[in-house]
């Protein structure tokens, strides 16, 4: 097989992973034996024993440019030189080292800023994921059909899966299902820990979350960008805290925190204006509407209309929607009127994204 001289950057955030370190570069090296990348592993602080490992082991490779990388017999990975020019023609290892850990999006977002690839891929280094997923992921972005954003998915396709801890999984897909509501996407697995773009995506983004939350931060960023994100499934094996895993019960909680600042604070001021003044209105409109539990659920839900509209920049939208909720409203009472108000309000939704799809 010919190599691909579409460069590719992994960025490889480490946090106390020595036991894991050796196994998991074998399968990388591997996976990648016929492709060139450029390698960028960033080491967030490990006391472990890993940053004196990646000293050992991965230091004396890095910045160079190297046509093979192989491993010895006595577990010591070796390299045969590369003497291209080309920058898509050879393999590099660049090594980062944080004093402390300052998180991993930290590491990410400096990984980021040192890659030297047209494609830029995330890989956590903790083998919960399988590499060989990886190599598909990026030779699928290759071909261009799925667009210039892929995010793998632990929940999309029949492989290999092993979900320890249920909380786990009901609080990612309750924050996916936020996320393609607030973001207008569709995707299944917003925390899943590999993840592939372009540098022309990369390009329009800005990264700013130092922890966990750099999953969230990616891909609002991203969807707020105008890039579709597409799927590919991925197999996952899950860790125990007593093997290593350290995303916390207290990471889902803030994960909740982490939508609302992405989705209703961290915006340009006009963003932040048409969603809070859509909001307003719909908090107005709410409370047109019923007595005593009827009328703060119907307050609720407007004011939840009013931000999904304003969101979308589709304020016209949302006038319409109200025009004709409170004209459907005016006829009867109790189930009367709850029946018509629904039924201008769905006409009203139509229409309204009738006219913008006229205004794309």
């Amino acid at each position: 097989m010919d190599r691909v001289e579409n460069k590719l950057s992994i960025i490889i955030p480490i946090f106390n992973e020595k036991k894991l370190l050796l196994k998991f570069f074998t399968d990388l090296f591997s996976a990648y034996s016929n492709h060139y990348v450029n390698y960028v592993i960033i080491n967030d602080g490990s006391y472990d024993g890993s940053e004196l490992w990646l000293k050992e082991n991965i230091e004396p490779l890095a910045n160079k440019k190297i046509k093979k990388i192989y491993l010895t017999k006595d577990n010591k990975f070796k390299i045969k030189h590369s003497n291209s020019k080309l920058l898509s023609k050879f393999n590099e290892i660049q090594l980062i080292n944080h004093n402390k850990n300052i998180g991993k999006g930290a590491a990410v977002i400096n990984g980021l800023k040192k890659a030297k690839g047209n494609f830029l891929m995330i890989l956590d280094s903790d083998m919960e994921y399988d590499t060989e997923d990886s190599l598909y992921m990026y030779e699928t972005i290759q071909n261009g059909k799925m667009g210039d954003v892929i995010f793998g998915s632990r929940y999309t396709r029949d492989l290999p899966h092993r979900h320890r801890y249920y909380l786990h999984t009901l609080a990612n897909k309750l924050n996916t299902y936020l996320f393609n509501i607030f973001f207008s996407s569709h995707i299944s697995d917003i925390h899943c820990g590999l993840k592939i773009f372009s540098r022309d995506v990369y390009k329009k983004i800005r990264l700013s979350s130092y922890d966990f939350s750099i999953d969230l931060d990616l891909g609002t960023q991203i969807a707020k960008s105008g890039f579709l994100i597409s799927e590919v499934g991925v197999s996952y094996y899950s860790r125990s805290y007593y093997e290593g895993k350290k995303i916390t019960w207290l990471d889902g909680l803030l994960s909740y925190y982490y939508i609302f600042k992405f989705r209703f604070i961290k915006n340009n001021i006009k963003n932040n204006l048409l969603i809070y003044l859509s909001m307003t209105t719909g908090l107005i409109t709410g409370l047109h509407f019923g007595q005593g539990i009827g009328k703060i659920l119907a307050t609720i839900f407007c004011v939840f209309l009013g931000s999904i509209y304003g969101i979308r920049g589709s304020f016209l939208g949302l006038l319409l929607l109200i025009v004709f909720m409170l004209v459907g409203s005016q006829f009867g009472n109790g189930l009367v009127q709850i029946f018509a108000t629904a039924i201008f309000a769905f006409t009203a939704i139509f229409l309204s994204n009738k006219l913008d799809k006229r205004n794309k």
